[in-house]
This record gives C-alpha cells, sequence and structure tokens, in this order.
C-alpha cells in the first residue's frame, strides 16, 4: 500500500515503519524452538515461515511466536544441498554460515493469503543409487487449511515457482513444454 515498509533480519526482529512519519509502527522478537535455516515473512509481516535444521517447515505468527502450521521432515538433504553448503562453508571469510542460501523454494502470494513450498531433491541411497523426491506445500492462511495440488501444479511448485499475481504462479517443470503460467490454486 506505499504506506509502510516491513523487513525483518537474520535474528528474527520484524520491523514495520511508516513511511510518511518516518517511525517505527511495530517490532517483533520472533522466538522458536529451532533455528532457522532458510526463513520467507509474508507481506503484512504477520506470517514468519521457517526450514529448521531438521528440515522442518513451519509458519509462526510474528507478534505471538504461535505456530500455525507444522510439517516436519518437509524434505531431506540432497547433493545439492550439500555442494552449497561444502561450497559456502570454503567460501566463507569468518566463521562459517548459509547466509542466504536457500534450500527449497518459498514465498507468500502477494496478497498474503497463500504460503507455497516446494523442493526438489536429488539424493543417494544406501546402496549408492541417485533417487528423486519432489515434495509440495499450499497454505491457506485465511481459512487456516492446507490446499490440495495435484498434477503439473504440485510439480511446477517443486521444482521451481515465483507468484506473479495473487492467483497465479510461473515455474519450472520437469518437462520443459509444460513450464510456464498456471492458475492459483486451480492449476
Amino acid at each position: 500500500d506505499s504506506k509502510t515498509v516491513i523487513l525483518y533480519t537474520p535474528n528474527l526482529r520484524v520491523e514495520v515503519w511508516d513511511i510518511a512519519e518516518q517511525k517505527l509502527q511495530t517490532a517483533y522478537e520472533v522466538v522458536l524452538r529451532k533455528a532457522c535455516a532458510q526463513t520467507a515473512l509474508s507481506p503484512d509481516g504477520k506470517v514468519l515461515a521457517c526450514l529448521d535444521g531438521d528440515f522442518g517447515l513451519s509458519l509462526a505468527e510474528v507478534a505471538t511466536g504461535n505456530i500455525i502450521f507444522e510439517k516436519k521432515s518437509f524434505t531431506q538433504v540432497g547433493f545439492s544441498d550439500i555442494f552449497t553448503i561444502l561450497l559456502a562453508s570454503l567460501l566463507s571469510d569468518s566463521e562459517f554460515s548459509l547466509g542466504n542460501t536457500e534450500f527449497i523454494t518459498m514465498s507468500f502470494s502477494p496478497n498474503g493469503q497463500y504460503f507455497l513450498a516446494g523442493d526438489n531433491s536429488v539424493r543417494f541411497t544406501a546402496l549408492g543409487a541417485l533417487t528423486s523426491e519432489t515434495q509440495s506445500l499450499a497454505y491457506d492462511l485465511t481459512n487456516h487449511a492446507v490446499v490440495p495440488l495435484k498434477g503439473d501444479i504440485k510439480k511446477v511448485v517443486a521444482s521451481g515457482f515465483a507468484f506473479v499475481g495473487t492467483d497465479k504462479i510461473v515455474g519450472r517443470h520437469p518437462d520443459p513444454k509444460k513450464s510456464g503460467i498456471y492458475s492459483f490454486p486451480a492449476g
């Protein structure tokens, strides 16, 4: 609405600033049980998404820290994740930090109604073979309910997406011919 600026720090301090008055309106320190390896903040600053160190995914109310939704073991460490962690540690001048590493794709819709998360991990099995696993999640923050994803849109969310409106996403599909813009949540 161009009236406020909402931001958050790596320590999960969420601030809302009034642009016209050039003053801080609200500030919250979000405290969660587990440290976050990756985060995202809703456009209104009311919900924080956290992928924790055990790769569990949770949505927390910023003002209270209450967990709205939780999915344990949303994903697992994949081959590309291990490579990213090793590269980050080798290139780091100071103490080890994952910084802005993105393990999964996650985003809120521009109006803050939906949260989407997806991952397509490639891992080695116990026998040394490569296996691929996809995870997709859509959550309606207004109705506090998981939104079922089916078919191509489930694959697009897992492979990489971005919102291009409140009811549309653009994304990659494993079959490049099916990549493009999809209505959401219908697909």
